[in-house]
C-alpha cells in the first residue's frame, strides 16, 4: 500500500463503510463464484502469467455470463411471447367458440322463426282454403237452388205466377222468351185487367232479355187498356194479333226477318218448337217468300 497516494485515492467516509461481514457476503454473491473457478483453473493449469490468465479468465467468464444472461433474457422473452401468443390463440379460440355458439343459437332461432312463419302461412292458407271452399259450396248451393227455382219457374204457368196462385218471390227472374211464349195463358187475366196482348208485345219488344216478376207486373200495369170484355180469345184471334204485331212496316205480309224477330210468338201459334226455316215454310204455303194473314190463319186451322 506504500505505492498508493492517499491524496488521489477515493476514500469513502467512515460512516459509509459497510461491516466486514457485509463485504464478505457481497464479494461471495458477486465475484466469489468467478474467482473460485479462476483460482481452480490457475491451480490446475499453472500458467506462466497467472495474473494475465486470471484477467483473461475473468473477462471470458464475464462474456459467458453476459451471453448466458442474454440467452436467459431472450429465452424469457421467447417464453413470454409464446405465452402471449398462447393466450391470444386461446382468446381467439374462445372467441371463435363463442361466435360459433352465437351462430348456432341464431340459426336455431331463425329455424324456429321460419317454422313459426311456415306454420302461420299454413294456417292462413288453410283458413283461406276453408273460406274459399265455404264460398264455393255456398255458390254451388245458390246456383243449384237458382237452377231449381228457374226450372220450377219455367214449368209453372206464367198466369199462376202473376195471379199469385203459385207463390213466387217478386225478385224471381223470368226470361223474355218465357214471358212471350206464355202470353196466351195470360189471356183471361189480361182481359180482366183491360190489357191488350198486342200492347204487351209492343212493350216487350223494348224489354231486356230477362226481368223480375215485379218488373213484369209493372209492365202490365203500365200497358194501355181495352174496353172490358168477357170474350175468350180464339186461336185465330191470337194469330191475328201476332201477325199485326210482327208486321212492323204494315205492308200486310211478313218477311223472314220479321218472323225471325218474333219467332217465339209464331211457335206459340203452331204449338211446337222448330227451326226458323221450317217455321217459315210451314206458314209460307204459296212459297212466294212472304207470309200473309190468310196463310197464318190457314196454319192455325191446320194445327187445331
Amino acid at each position: 500500500f506504500k505505492h498508493i497516494h492517499i491524496s488521489h485515492a477515493r476514500v469513502h467516509p467512515f460512516h459509509q463503510l459497510r461491516a466486514p461481514e457485509m463485504d464478505a457476503k457481497y464479494l461471495q454473491d458477486t465475484v466469489g463464484p468467478t474467482l473460485a473457478k479462476a483460482l481452480l483453473n490457475i491451480s490446475l493449469v499453472n500458467p506462466e502469467e497467472p495474473i494475465e490468465y486470471l484477467a483473461n479468465f475473468i473477462r471470458k467468464e464475464k462474456e459467458n455470463i453476459d451471453r448466458t444472461s442474454k440467452l436467459q433474457r431472450e429465452s424469457q422473452q421467447l417464453a413470454e411471447e409464446r405465452d402471449r401468443i398462447s393466450k391470444a390463440e386461446e382468446a381467439i379460440r374462445k372467441k371463435a367458440q363463442e361466435e360459433k355458439r352465437l351462430l348456432e343459437e341464431l340459426r336455431a332461432r331463425q329455424a324456429e322463426a321460419d317454422a313459426a312463419a311456415a306454420e302461420e302461412v299454413r294456417k292462413i292458407e288453410a283458413a283461406k282454403k276453408a273460406q274459399e271452399d265455404a264460398i264455393r259450396l255456398a255458390e254451388q248451393k245458390r246456383l243449384a237452388e237458382e237452377a231449381e227455382r228457374l226450372k220450377w219457374y219455367n214449368t209453372a204457368p206464367l198466369g199462376d205466377i202473376l195471379t199469385g196462385s203459385t207463390e213466387v218471390a217478386e225478385d224471381a227472374t223470368l226470361t223474355l222468351a218465357q214471358v212471350k211464349t206464355s202470353l196466351p195463358s195470360l189471356e183471361t187475366q189480361l182481359q180482366d185487367n183491360n190489357v191488350s196482348i198486342i200492347s204487351v208485345l209492343d212493350v216487350l219488344d223494348d224489354a231486356p232479355p230477362s226481368m223480375t216478376v215485379a218488373e213484369l207486373r209493372k209492365i202490365l200495369a203500365n200497358t194501355r187498356t181495352l174496353e172490358p170484355t168477357e170474350e175468350t180469345m180464339l186461336p185465330e184471334d191470337w194469330a191475328a194479333q201476332v201477325f199485326e204485331h210482327a208486321d212492323a212496316n204494315g205492308d200486310g205480309r211478313l218477311s223472314l226477318k220479321e218472323v225471325r224477330k218474333h219467332m217465339l210468338l209464331f211457335e206459340s201459334i203452331i204449338g211446337k218448337k222448330t227451326s226458323l226455316l221450317r217455321l217459315f215454310l210451314e206458314f209460307d204455303r204459296n212459297e212466294d217468300g212472304f207470309i200473309s194473314m190468310r196463310e197464318v190463319l190457314e196454319a192455325v186451322e191446320a194445327n187445331m
